[in-house]
């Protein structure tokens, strides 16, 4: 399976705050999964493959709550 997402952030500041701020918890993975990410401007880009379904929606639900956590923190000291 591969799950493939886009954030469209602020503006780049944020895009760069946000893969900064990811970067630490998207190195450690199970050793058959694959994990991509890039940011262009404001957008970053992340791509999960997995051949197992289970592990592959955990790292990109763990992702998505990241992110939003993030948004939350952002906007409070924005």
């Amino acid at each position: 399976m591969t799950v493939e997402m886009t954030v469209d952030c602020r503006d780049a500041k944020a895009a760069a705050a946000l893969e900064k701020t990811l970067a630490p918890d998207n190195r450690y993975f199970p050793k058959d999964q694959g994990f991509d990410s890039s940011r262009r401007g404001r957008e970053l880009s992340f791509s999960i493959s997995s051949p197992r379904i289970r592990p592959g929606l955990s790292t990109a639900t763990s992702l998505l709550d990241d992110v939003k956590l993030f948004r939350d923190v952002w906007l409070e000291t924005a």
